[in-house]
């Protein structure tokens, strides 16, 4: 909670995540115009963030430390907030 970001997200909780398929590496972007027939999509979140509290917030806690056990240390700790996004608009985009 002693982060920027952190302060960041307080301070405005509208939030745009982006989600993609195809490869981010500039070495790779002619493979991602010549996919072979199959689409490449880019999608844009937008949506609100939370802040999770209490037992909601360790179950959150507890599903994310099995699932990445190997980065615990930035799922365990007093300073580690379990942050929640509720999406109100998504966009799709084919690159093709």
């Amino acid at each position: 909670r002693q982060t920027k970001k952190y302060e960041t997200l307080c301070a405005n909780r509208n939030v745009a995540l982006l989600i993609h398929d195809f490869a981010s590496d500039v070495d790779h972007d002619a493979e991602n115009v010549k996919s072979g027939g199959r689409a490449r999509f880019s999608i844009t979140l937008n949506g609100v963030v939370r802040e999770e509290q209490g037992a909601l917030a360790e179950q959150y806690r507890q599903l994310h430390l099995r699932q990445n056990a190997e980065y615990a240390q930035f799922i365990i700790g007093p300073d580690n907030a379990i942050i929640t996004v509720e999406i109100m608009r998504c966009r799709v985009c084919d690159i093709n």
